[in-house]
């Protein structure tokens, strides 16, 4: 089950970005960006599942197609 709120409904750091300054927009975006190694790290195991079910797919002639950007 997912608990996350669709991305719509959180709230935001950012609503009013227009009134921030650049070195406030800057290091808010410093913050966002430290987050992400983190979020990775939790992630780790599921993408570790992941590829390794995609191999055994793979080595029996399926295939792996990239959609979108």
């Amino acid at each position: 089950m997912n608990t996350l709120k669709p991305t719509t409904e959180q709230s935001s750091n950012y609503d009013d970005l227009e009134k921030m300054t650049v070195n406030e927009l800057l290091v808010s975006m410093n913050q966002e960006d430290k987050s992400v190694p983190l979020a990775i790290e939790r992630a780790i195991p599921s993408i570790e599942h992941f590829i390794e079910q995609t191999l055994v797919r793979m080595k029996k002639g399926g295939r792996l197609f990239y959609i979108g950007a």
